[in-house]
């Protein structure tokens, strides 16, 4: 896995060595910065369910200044870790080793950009990334004029349009996933 554009462009990352996480495909990557291109610099980026971190090191890369890794496994924490190292970036970053829900119902009001690839769970009436609209609509962690991005599998059930603090902006389909563009309103 390998960083796909900015300043640490070619970069190779540490992926951790487990079955509990899934990486994004680097078309979906390189579709959620195509995206963000326009308002990336100087941004605080929350990156939830992170994995190896490479969503958050790729906005580090395009000029985010401060990057939020989101993530409970072991092995994972330690590749971000490593992957941070590897990059010179310690100080830009912050790792929170916390379940995502228990952390989104402690946080303040402060990021401009969250990013979130909760587990796939086509099957199910209501996935766990339900449950992350429940929190995001009550809490104030989503800077006004931010933006939430939700990766889930193409054939999870319908998302809502409209909350009270997000509306639903545009969905694109990568292969089996689909990237959600929520804006804060």
């Amino acid at each position: 896995m390998r960083i796909i554009g900015g300043e640490y462009r070619g970069r190779k990352l540490v992926a951790p060595k487990t079955d509990k996480t899934r990486p994004s495909k680097s078309i979906l990557r390189e579709s959620l910065f195509n995206i963000c291109a326009p308002y990336i610099e100087e941004t605080v980026f929350l990156d939830l369910f992170a994995g190896s971190g490479a969503i958050g090191f790729e906005a580090l890369s395009r000029g985010a200044k401060q990057v939020l890794f989101v993530e409970n496994q072991k092995t994972a924490i330690e590749a971000i870790k490593k992957n941070a190292a590897l990059l010179n970036v310690e100080n830009q970053i912050t790792i929170i080793p916390k379940n995502v829900y228990h952390f989104l119902t402690k946080v303040p009001s402060f990021c401009d950009i969250i990013f979130a690839d909760p587990p796939y769970c086509p099957n199910e009436p209501a996935p766990p990334s339900y449950k992350l609209f429940e929190i995001l609509d009550s809490s104030p962690i989503l800077n006004p004029k931010g933006r939430f991005f939700l990766e889930t599998h193409r054939k999870e059930n319908p998302y809502p349009n409209k909350l009270s603090t997000l509306e639903f902006f545009k969905k694109r389909q990568i292969g089996n996933s689909q990237l959600l563009e929520y804006k804060a309103c």
